[in-house]
């Protein structure tokens, strides 16, 4: 919700389950939800699918026939006291990801992009990859938060420590702007094994105050689904 009341709704928009092209798209509310603003788009025409998987260990012979883990497209949003509008989410804007398929191939190189509005959803800046790797792993399922002084902080999981692209960490960044990003930070201080698991939970999780930061996310350390926290705290 914005300072002026303003109810936002933003979703992922896609033609069919497992295939793009993918939109994000909001709604709005300035009475509390009696009335609602036509969709209108934050990024349209996506090279990526809204339903997609990313690579886990290998199957084996004798083992069910899924390949991969699930994951989406679906975005995260906050707004911050002045009321500028963040939203984001995961997707393939090199177009590596074209069809989930009924027998899927998984999908690589997934990364965290997020759009600014500063004008109540007017307009929106062009997605930004926020992470900073650079060996074409896959980043998925952000969160954000936007602190008091409008600082926009993020929480994702992340394989970049992987060289198989297969088990990931907890990765955090946080910008000002949208647009620079502080170096990424790990935040895990495990890697979560994934094996041959195709469902690892997508329920992450961020709070914050003025100096800190309180991230939750799924891990698989223990080789079972739990929930972890961390607590983060802000440079003067």
């Amino acid at each position: 919700m914005a300072p002026d009341g303003t109810v936002y709704v933003f979703y992922a928009e896609f033609d069919e389950l497992n295939t793009g092209s993918l939109s994000i798209k909001f709604v709005k509310s300035a009475d509390g939800g009696q009335t609602w603003s036509q969709p209108a788009a934050v990024a349209s025409n996506l090279p990526s699918p809204g339903f997609f998987t990313l690579k886990n260990a290998d199957r084996k012979f004798g083992s069910k026939m899924v390949a991969g883990f699930r994951t989406t497209s679906f975005p995260t949003a906050a707004i911050a006291p002045d009321g500028t509008i963040y939203v984001a989410w995961a997707d393939f804007p090199q177009g590596a990801c074209l069809n989930f398929g009924t027998s899927p191939v998984p999908c690589t190189n997934s990364d965290i992009r997020p759009s600014v509005s500063r004008d109540g959803g007017l307009s929106w800046t062009p997605p930004v990859k926020v992470t900073d790797e650079t060996n074409a792993t896959d980043q998925f399922f952000p969160w954000i938060a936007t602190h008091a002084d409008g600082l926009l902080s993020i929480l994702w999981l992340d394989k970049r420590l992987d060289p198989n692209n297969e088990n990931f960490d907890a990765f955090y960044t946080n910008t000002a702007d949208g647009v620079t990003f502080l170096p990424n930070v790990r935040v895990s201080t495990a890697t979560s094994v994934i094996g041959k698991t195709n469902f690892i939970g997508d329920y992450n999780g961020l709070a914050v105050t003025g100096s800190s930061v309180i991230a939750i996310w799924n891990d698989l350390r223990l080789q079972t689904p739990a929930v972890f926290s961390a607590v983060g705290t802000l440079s003067p």
